[in-house]
């Protein structure tokens, strides 16, 4: 893009500070960018088919990173044998407990939950 190919430098790293919009041309130069990039968002299904990594800071420090994937998962919810009512977090891709429940006959649904749900239930616990 014009923008990306307009720095008359090459930075080693790119800082994108809490844009409330993310264009397409912000997300152009941050595919074609070089080097790393930082972008400072509040809101993890905003930017999440730009990122690869996630790092929390409180306090100017790094208090959790993490690799994408770590943050994919799906709810699976079901009666158990004595009706009562049961929730499991499972990765994305773990089809164990969904294979289990069809094999008993026990109906279950399946949701889908957004980067933040995973970071709050697992991560943002006091």
């Amino acid at each position: 893009t014009q923008a990306s190919s307009s720095f008359s430098f090459s930075p080693k790293y790119l800082l994108i500070d809490d844009i409330s919009f993310i264009s397409r041309s912000t997300r152009e130069i941050v595919s074609r960018f070089k080097g790393g990039v930082i972008i400072a968002h509040h809101n993890l299904r905003d930017v999440w088919d730009l990122v690869d990594k996630i790092a929390v800071m409180s306090d100017g420090k790094i208090v959790f990173s993490s690799l994408k994937e770590d943050f994919e998962y799906k709810i699976i919810k079901y009666k158990d044998e004595n009706e009562k009512d049961e929730e499991a977090w499972v990765k994305l891709k773990d089809d164990s407990l969904k294979k289990v429940l069809i094999e008993r006959g026990i109906k279950f649904q399946e949701i889908n939950v957004t980067p933040d749900e995973v970071f709050l239930h697992f991560y943002a616990r006091s």
